[in-house]
């Protein structure tokens, strides 16, 4: 994951990218848009708002916002149910 940071309004907040391959995405039935940076915060995981930023030959790379840094994890989502629920977490691969 790399990020950027910047305050806006006496608030910081993060910008953060990250990348996902193809195959994990495909492997599980999804699509690139069932992709979400979850961040765990006040004892709960809940989704960042995510989008694919640039699709490349064999992996996407993703952006995300977070008002602050609290422990994040990549992870598929079923829209379907209830929101968001997630169903596999995305290991990263050197």
């Amino acid at each position: 994951i790399q990020t950027t940071t910047k305050w806006a309004n006496d608030s910081f907040y993060a910008t953060l990218f990250f990348r996902v391959p193809k195959e994990k995405i495909e492997a599980q039935g999804f699509v690139p848009g069932n992709v979400a940076l979850w961040t765990y915060a006040e004892s709960a995981w809940s989704p960042l708002p995510t989008f694919v930023a640039e699709e490349r030959e064999d992996e996407y790379l993703y952006q995300a916002d977070s008002l602050g840094f609290h422990p994040f994890a990549i992870g598929i989502c079923d829209h379907t149910f209830n929101g968001y629920k997630m169903v596999d977490v995305v290991t990263p691969s050197e």
